[in-house]
């Protein structure tokens, strides 16, 4: 099950986005034809809002096709759930429609509640279409603070949605730090889910934060890659054999490669994909991505995955 993963580089930063940002990141990464990906990613400028955007990726050269970059959503409209921004896209195929779940912010009152997150669901066309007003996974017993990051998969007749969920607010010193982890929830429509308040990822010691999903499927597993917070952020790796119940295996994930200061920090926020034999995963670098997003890469037959 060890993991060997190769650095690519920071391959988008903030001064090379081609829309003016601060910072960049997190990001869906999507495999749309030859060497050539498809990556969804947040951004964000001086005025502290965030929006989603595209770019396409050439693999084998290193590069980015500079004339691809389209932004995908902004903003909702004053008051509602994603007023205040949107972010961590998550993207599927629908009914033969490709959709995207997002996380939709509002600011909340200083020193009392920081902000406010939801998903929300909108479908990708010509036209950008928000397929609900409000959230569409509900705050509820289950889930009474705040829902965050997700990501969403079909097996046979359902969808599994592996999604952030606020557990509560621990007073540390004079501020509250918000204590979050994985869960799942079933549908069969995108719409209505169902929950059981199954915790996926369970924390260890000295951390207090798991968020960020990305999941595939892989030699009959599995395979979950997500963001721990501790005392930095990094990347925790975890194996499924139905997709419910995980076991935590972090210390298999490695990484080899020219080590450079936009990630010694941190390295949050991944994304998934695979391609021939290779697997290729995004990932955001420090301070939230003030400093970038870079690529890592890693041969199948190398690694014991499939195990």
């Amino acid at each position: 099950m060890k993991q060997s993963w190769k650095k690519l580089g920071n391959i988008l930063s903030p001064k090379n986005n081609y829309i003016k940002s601060t910072h960049v990141g997190p990001t869906y990464i999507l495999h749309k034809k030859k060497s050539i990906f498809e990556i969804y990613y947040s951004h964000r400028g001086l005025e502290n809002k965030s929006h989603i955007s595209k770019f396409l990726f050439c693999v084998n050269k290193k590069k980015i096709l500079k004339k691809s970059f389209k932004k995908i959503l902004n903003p909702g409209k004053y008051g509602f759930f994603d007023s205040h921004g949107v972010s961590y896209p998550s993207l599927l195929n629908f009914k033969n429609k490709k959709v995207m779940f997002y996380v939709g912010w509002q600011k909340g009152i200083k020193n009392i509640l920081p902000f406010k997150n939801n998903l929300g669901l909108c479908q990708l066309s010509n036209k950008i279409k928000r397929l609900s007003k409000a959230p569409v996974l509900k705050i509820d017993e289950y889930d009474p603070l705040n829902i965050g990051s997700c990501y969403v998969m079909k097996k046979k007749n359902i969808y599994i949605m592996w999604y952030t969920s606020f557990l509560e607010y621990k007073k540390v010193k004079k501020e509250y730090r918000h204590i979050y982890t994985i869960k799942y929830a079933t549908s069969n429509n995108l719409i209505d889910w169902d929950k059981n308040n199954n915790v996926c990822i369970t924390l260890k010691k000295n951390e207090f934060a798991i968020s960020k999903p990305s999941v595939i499927f892989l030699n009959r597993k599995y395979h979950m890659w997500f963001c721990v917070r501790g005392k930095n952020y990094k990347i925790g790796y975890a194996n499924s054999k139905d997709g419910f119940k995980w076991k935590r295996f972090d210390k298999y994930f490695s990484v080899y490669g020219r080590q450079q200061k936009w990630d010694n920090l941190a390295m949050a926020y991944p994304a998934v994909s695979k391609l021939k034999n290779k697997l290729y995963m995004i990932y955001t670098g420090n301070n939230y991505g003030k400093t970038g997003i870079g690529m890592l890469e890693m041969k199948i037959k190398k690694t014991q995955i499939n195990k």
